[in-house]
């Protein structure tokens, strides 16, 4: 984890669904002929994510995440998947961000990004090749 000062929001549940967007180009083809995000989507220093329980509050779905995005699918992990690898996550709803927005800081080693790569729920999945 990076020496960062902004501490874990523990308001912020380990049950919360903290949704990522996932771009063509980060996808990677499974034999059966469904896709996976590559470990890549799990490895930025400050990891953009959108936090359920804010958008519950603010009455959107989650797939409201994608509204400026055409062509990009949603996955999930939980705070508490994050947590297992002592990642702090804040809230960073501040304009110009999306008023559910968070990141889940550090950084990211193979093993945690791998990790949530196994773990991670589609919400939005791409189509099956």
């Amino acid at each position: 984890m990076a020496d960062d000062p902004r501490q874990d929001d523990l308001t912020i549940l380990d049950s919360d669904r903290l949704f990522r967007r996932v771009r063509q180009n980060q996808l990677i083809a499974e034999p059966d002929g469904s896709q996976r995000p590559s470990s890549a989507v799990f490895k930025t220093t400050e990891l953009s994510v959108n936090i359920e329980s804010l958008m519950i509050e603010q009455g959107r779905l989650p797939e409201d995440a994608l509204t400026r995005y055409p062509g990009e699918f949603l996955t999930s992990v939980t705070a508490g998947q994050v947590r297992a690898h002592k990642h702090p996550i804040v809230k960073d709803t501040e304009p110009p961000n999306d008023p559910a927005h968070g990141l889940v800081l550090g950084e990211k080693k193979g093993r945690f990004s791998n990790s949530m790569v196994r773990q991670h729920q589609w919400i939005v999945p791409p189509p099956i090749k």
